[in-house]
């Protein structure tokens, strides 16, 4: 009898365990879902940003792309929570036969709790969208392939360079703004060393000027 008490015992504390551990799961992805939308939205935007940028070619440059370096492991992590969560919610049953049959998935969860709790701990208790990526520039040349550059400076020749951030800071203004009223503002800016931007690249720059005000 004791043994079979026991057991029994032994079964109303794995499912409250188990019951805790999903709620613990269920608690989290509900912070980490608004996390993973702002950078799926940062991504579109970003996607929207290069459209509009790469309407003016920038001397022998085929594109330029501003794009996400992601951090692979915390993304990995968060979509696993979430994807559990996500399970939970929808009404799965939790039994002694389905804690038995979830234990990989429980195990993922813990490994992924502890890879986050860890990114947390070493960003001042926070995690926001900037932990989640880091950002880089793509730089083709024409008939060459695509090279990532994590630092625009020393991509490409100082005029080409400097062509490249003010069309940059154009269209991001731009892209920032409402666009009813962008039509209306007018801003003035300066380059230092505009000698060093070579005619094409300067045409491009007073086209844009002029196109986006």
């Amino acid at each position: 009898q004791l043994l079979i008490n026991a057991y029994a015992h032994r079964t109303d504390e794995a499912l409250t365990l188990g019951k805790a551990r999903r709620a613990a799961v269920t608690d989290i992805a509900r912070t980490l879902r608004n996390i993973r939308s702002d950078y799926d939205s940062l991504e579109h935007q970003l996607a929207l940003f290069n459209r509009e940028i790469n309407r003016r070619q920038v001397s022998n440059l085929e594109s330029f792309r501003i794009v996400l370096a992601p951090n692979k492991e915390a993304l990995k992590h968060i979509d696993q929570i979430i994807h559990s969560a996500g399970q939970y919610e929808e009404g799965e049953t939790l039994s002694v036969f389905d804690l038995s049959q979830s234990a990989e998935q429980d195990n993922k969860n813990e490994e992924a709790k502890e890879y986050l709790a860890r990114l947390v701990a070493a960003n001042h208790n926070q995690l926001g969208l900037k932990d989640l990526f880091e950002l880089a520039f793509e730089i083709t040349k024409v008939n060459s392939q695509p090279v990532i550059h994590t630092d625009i400076d020393g991509a490409a020749s100082n005029g080409t360079t400097m062509t490249i951030k003010a069309l940059t800071n154009m269209y991001l203004l731009l892209h920032l703004m409402d666009r009813d009223q962008a039509g209306r503002v007018r801003l003035p800016y300066y380059l230092d060393e505009a000698a060093d931007i070579d005619e094409r690249n300067q045409a491009a720059l007073l086209e844009t000027s002029l196109q986006l005000g």
